[in-house]
C-alpha cells in the first residue's frame, strides 16, 4: 500500500512543477505587461490633449478652466493626472477659483484614447476663492449640483465688497463621497464651523463649533438688482430672527428680533458696503436685566481687535421702563459710534426724575484702553434719587447737580479724578479728588469694571463719600 502511494506522488509531482514554472512565466509577462500600461502615460504629451481634459472637467464637472501651467502624469500609487496653477471658473463662470493642484484619477484605459477620456473622481488642494457674501450661494448651489466625486481640500475664501474684505474662510473642505460625504467643514474668525448639505440651493444651515452658534439663512427669488432673503437661528441660549435686501451697496436690516433671558430687543437699520463697512442702526430694547453685565469678559472681547477695527458703526440704543419693571432706569438714550477702533458714546438716561448726560471716548485698539468721560447729574429731588438706591434721605426737593470729569482704564481697574463740583458751591480739591479715586477703586473698582453697575455697590459707594 505504501508503495503505492509512493509511485503516485513520485509520478504526479513532476507535473505539477512543470505547470507551476510554466504559470510563472505567464504570471511575469502578466506583470511586466501592466507595469508597461501603467507607466506609459508618463511619456505623452499633455499639450496637445489640453482639449479633451477642459472639455472633461466642464461637462462633468461644470469647471471652466482657463488656465493650466501643467500637467503631469503619475502611476504609482493611483494613477493620477496631476494640474498644476489652474484657474478655473465653477459653476459657469459666477465664482473664480485658483487652484495649486488639480488631481484627476482617470478610468486607465481612457487615458490612451482622449477621445472618450473618462475619470473615477476629481480632487482640488490649496485652492482660493475672492467673492461677495451673497455669491456663496452660488458656490453652494456649484456642490449641490455635481454628480460625479469630487474633493476640495485647503481652499481659502476671501469675502469682498468690492476692494474691502469683510471676513475670511480658511481651510475649507468639502467631499461628496466616503465618511464625511455632503458636510463643509472649514475655519472662521479663528473658530470650526460645519455646514451640513440640504437639496435646496436657496437655503445655507451654519454652526460655529464650540461657541453656540447656529445660522439658518433663507433666499427668495432673485429680481434683477437685489437679494431678498431672511435669517434666523441662536446665539448661545438667544435666538435671533431678521429679514434683510441686499443690492450690491447696502444690506437694509427689517423686523431684526434679538430674545434671550437678560436680553430682548428689536433692530432695523442699514449696513453701507461701499466704499467701506458702515453700519447704522436703530434699536429698541425691550427688556433688560442688570445682571447680564455681570457676564460680560472685556478682554475676551478686546482680544478681537482684528475685528474691531475693520468695523465702523453708528448705533442708536433707546429703552423705555415697562410698568411693575424692576429696572432702576426709566428710560435710556444711548448713541455709539466706532470707527478705526475708537469708541464714543453719549448716554442720557433718568433714574425717578433725575437726568443724567455722560459723554466718552476711548480707543479700544490700544492695549490698555483708557476711557475719558464728561458726566453731569440733574435732580430736583435728591431724596427721591437717593431712595432708588436704598439710601435714606431726609430732606425733600433738595436741588443736586453733579459734574465729573476724569478718566478710567478699564483693564488695569484705575480711575482718576480731573474735576468734581456740586451744585457750583463744592469743587473738589486734591485731596477730595484722591480719596474719591481710593474710595471709588476699593468699592466699585475691586474686581472689575463691569462690577462698577452692582446697585449694592453704587449704595456703599454713596454712604461712603456723603
Amino acid at each position: 500500500m505504501l508503495n503505492k502511494i509512493y509511485k503516485l506522488i513520485n509520478n504526479n509531482f513532476p507535473k505539477i512543477l512543470k505547470f507551476v514554472f510554466f504559470i510563472r512565466y505567464l504570471l511575469l509577462i502578466f506583470f511586466i505587461s501592466l507595469v508597461v500600461f501603467i507607466v506609459t502615460p508618463m511619456f505623452f504629451d499633455y499639450n496637445k490633449r489640453h482639449t479633451a481634459i477642459k472639455s472633461h472637467l466642464e461637462e462633468n464637472y461644470n469647471l471652466q478652466i482657463k488656465k493650466i501651467e501643467s500637467i503631469k502624469f503619475y502611476p504609482f500609487p493611483l494613477a493620477k493626472l496631476e494640474l498644476s496653477d489652474v484657474v478655473t471658473s465653477l459653476n459657469s463662470g459666477e465664482v473664480d477659483l485658483v487652484t495649486k493642484k488639480l488631481i484627476i484619477y482617470p478610468k486607465l484605459i481612457t487615458i490612451y484614447n482622449f477621445k472618450n477620456f473618462n475619470s473615477k473622481k476629481i480632487k482640488l488642494e490649496k485652492n482660493s476663492i475672492s467673492t461677495n457674501f451673497f455669491r456663496l450661494k452660488d458656490l453652494y448651489k456649484y456642490i449641490l449640483n455635481i454628480e460625479k466625486k469630487i474633493q476640495i481640500r485647503n481652499l481659502n475664501i476671501s469675502i469682498k465688497n468690492f476692494d474691502n474684505t469683510l471676513f475670511k474662510l480658511n481651510n475649507v473642505r468639502f467631499s461628496n463621497y466616503g465618511y464625511k460625504q455632503n458636510k463643509i467643514e472649514g475655519e472662521v474668525f479663528g473658530k470650526e464651523f460645519k455646514i451640513n448639505l440640504k437639496k435646496n440651493p436657496k437655503k445655507i444651515d451654519f454652526k460655529l463649533l464650540e461657541t453656540g452658534i447656529s445660522i439658518s439663512l433663507s433666499f427668495s427669488d432673485n429680481n434683477q438688482n437685489e437679494t431678498i432673503g431672511n435669517i434666523k437661528g441662536k446665539i448661545l441660549k438667544a435666538k435671533i430672527k431678521s429679514d434683510f435686501i441686499y443690492d450690491q451697496e447696502l444690506i437694509r436690516i427689517k423686523k431684526f428680533y434679538f430674545r434671550e433671558k437678560n436680553l430682548s430687543f428689536n433692530s432695523e437699520g442699514i449696513i453701507l458696503l461701499n466704499p467701506f463697512l458702515q453700519i447704522n442702526l436703530e434699536t429698541q430694547i425691550v427688556h433688560l436685566e442688570n445682571k447680564l453685565l455681570k457676564n460680560i469678559n472685556l478682554e475676551s472681547v478686546l482680544n478681537f481687535k482684528d475685528i474691531i477695527k475693520k468695523i465702523n458703526s453708528n448705533t442708536n440704543f433707546n429703552f423705555k421702563q415697562k410698568k411693575f419693571s424692576r429696572s432702576i432706569i426709566d428710560n435710556l438714550n444711548m448713541k455709539i459710534g466706532l470707527a478705526y477702533g475708537r469708541l464714543n458714546v453719549e448716554k442720557n438716561f433718568e433714574i425717578s426724575e433725575s437726568e443724567f448726560k455722560c459723554k466718552s471716548e476711548t480707543n479700544l485698539l490700544e492695549e490698555y484702553p483708557v476711557v475719558i468721560f464728561d458726566c453731569n447729574l440733574s435732580s430736583q429731588d435728591k431724596k427721591k434719587l437717593l431712595k432708588k438706591f436704598g439710601i435714606k434721605y431726609k430732606i425733600k426737593n433738595e436741588r443736586l447737580n453733579l459734574d465729573v470729569k476724569g478718566n478710567l482704564n478699564i483693564l488695569n481697574n484705575k480711575i482718576n479724578f480731573e474735576s468734581i463740583k456740586i451744585n457750583q458751591d463744592y469743587i473738589a480739591t486734591k485731596e477730595d479728588l484722591s480719596f474719591f479715586k481710593n474710595t471709588f477703586e476699593n468699592i466699585l473698582f475691586k474686581q472689575n469694571f463691569v462690577n462698577i453697575f452692582i446697585l449694592s455697590k453704587i449704595k456703599n459707594f454713596i454712604e461712603e463719600v456723603s
